[in-house]
């Protein structure tokens, strides 16, 4: 059995880094017990779009250095909604490059924004479209917090700006993460904690956010129920 880590370079902005949430996935494989351990790079830049990435050049470099499993993909959070035309371009430009890093590309959906909550629909449009066009692997996170925010109401997975995750919306990124990436529920997985920050720096004053069980255990239910019924189709 394949006993090499998983290793995935995330390319995106600051609804990936917040809250260290690519190095949660990694503490829930651990916590399962996971054969592959996840290896994270990231390639990450506040307020970038992927076309910025892409023009940037450090994104490509990295992704190009190999050894990557997967590459992920997370556009600027308001593009795919009013130029879905320049985010597909840009993850076609992307996609192709995966491909030739033998690598296989991933997109992290992601969520509307909290007062705006029927963009929804157009952003989940925007990102299955173009993964159907290249055969993409979807990581539906915006959908979860859908469903999620529909059961209960009172889980504010955003912060007070209404659009970068709070420490519960990160969580259940991480969650979704973990039951795409390695097809298996995160469900009854003892990680609660979540280390507040929200820049890319290694380090942060903020004190961690530790989940109850209760709010720990229906994320995780919802992650994995959202990617059993999805499996990267269309909507």
């Amino acid at each position: 059995m394949d006993s090499d880590p998983l290793r995935v370079l995330f390319i995106g902005n600051s609804y990936t880094y917040y809250h260290d949430m690519p190095t949660l996935i990694g503490q829930l494989a651990a916590a399962a017990g996971e054969v592959q351990p996840l290896d994270v790079g990231l390639s990450v830049l506040s307020g970038a779009s992927l076309q910025r990435h892409w023009e940037r050049g450090e994104a490509v470099t990295r992704m190009r250095q190999g050894g990557w499993d997967y590459v992920v993909l997370q556009e600027q959070s308001t593009l795919p909604i009013y130029n879905p035309s320049q985010m597909h371009e840009a993850v076609r430009l992307f996609d192709t490059a995966i491909r030739e890093a033998d690598a296989r590309a991933v997109l992290f959906l992601t969520w509307a924004r909290q007062n705006l909550p029927k963009q929804q629909s157009a952003i989940s449009r925007a990102y299955f479209a173009i993964a159907e066009e290249l055969g993409a692997t979807v990581v539906p996170v915006g959908v979860a917090w859908q469903r999620a925010i529909s059961e209960r109401s009172d889980l504010v997975l955003h912060m007070k700006d209404q659009s970068h995750p709070s420490p519960l919306g990160a969580y259940l990124t991480a969650c979704v993460f973990y039951a795409a990436l390695y097809e298996t529920s995160p469900v009854g997985l003892e990680v609660r904690t979540v280390h507040a920050r929200s820049t890319s720096a290694p380090r942060s004053n903020r004190p961690p956010v530790e989940l109850s069980a209760e709010d720990a255990g229906f994320l995780q239910r919802v992650a994995w129920e959202t990617v059993q019924r999805l499996s990267g189709d269309p909507l």
